[in-house]
């Protein structure tokens, strides 16, 4: 999930500006400092909040969702010995 790409170019202010850490913070009732962890660690963000971003800005999980790649290592080639 790429949530600082969603940030700042889905969301726009009223001012026409895009979404800092803060508006996006204060919007969700949390603090710039959190949204700054979120982004650096998609991976710490729970369902609960992704509902809560859906909520408040009306959108379907899946827009946030859908750039999500997981890597997965790399298949063991196992060779006759």
């Amino acid at each position: 999930m790429d949530l600082r790409r969603f940030r700042t170019e889905t969301l726009i202010t009223k001012g026409g500006e895009p979404f800092t850490q803060k508006d996006f913070g204060e919007a969700l009732g949390v603090t710039q400092e959190q949204v700054s962890r979120w982004e650096k660690n998609p991976q710490s963000i729970s369902v609960k909040v992704i509902q809560l971003i859906c909520d408040t800005f009306g959108v379907k999980p899946t827009i946030l969702l859908d750039d999500y790649q997981r890597d997965y290592p790399e298949a063991l080639n196992i060779g006759d010995p």
